[in-house]
């Protein structure tokens, strides 16, 4: 063994994540922030408002601004700022054409599923559904959140950071 293998061989092995830097640090929050609903459709972003309360620099937010205008979750309008996008009809009909391909086949696999993990997507979608406790009315915020909860690490399964549907095992193979 050479002196340079030695040396390799006593590197630490780090965790392999995916570097972020600050800016995409602030785009995970403010994404999250869009997707819960606390930043609704149409309201404009105020860069100096969000620099002063995170602590960043314009450049930082201007730069997570990009990352999210990029996802389509933001959207820049020249000498106005950036606002949260709105999204169109056809935006919302592909979304769901997207689920339905991805939610049906999760739900002909739902007699395998483990109980607990039944019970949470039928609370998630009993959410949803009503103004539930503690709402008035509900709105358009609660009910998407709801709507998207399936879609998110399910805590039902212990241990899993996996999504409630990709958990599920997958329906025998049909010819379709």
């Amino acid at each position: 063994m050479t002196a340079t293998e030695d040396h390799i061989d006593r590197l630490p092995v780090p965790a392999l994540t995916r570097p972020t830097s600050q800016a995409e640090r602030v785009a995970e929050l403010l994404r999250a922030f869009v997707i819960d609903g606390e930043l609704a459709p149409g309201v404009r972003l105020s860069e100096e408002k969000l620099s002063r309360k995170y602590e960043v620099s314009r450049n930082t937010l201007r730069e997570a601004f990009r990352l999210l205008s990029r996802e389509r979750l933001l959207v820049h309008h020249m000498h106005r700022g950036v606002f949260v996008n709105r999204p169109t009809s056809e935006d919302v009909r592909d979304l769901f054409s997207a689920r339905r391909s991805l939610e049906l086949p999760a739900v002909r696999g739902a007699a395998e599923a483990p109980a607990e993990l039944v019970r949470a997507v039928g609370g998630a979608v009993d959410e949803g559904s009503g103004p539930g406790p503690g709402r008035t009315g509900g709105g358009w915020a609660a009910r998407t959140c709801a709507s998207t909860r399936p879609s998110r690490p399910c805590p039902a399964a212990p241990g899993s950071t996996s999504s409630c549907v990709r958990s599920w095992p997958r329906p025998a193979s049909s010819s379709t």
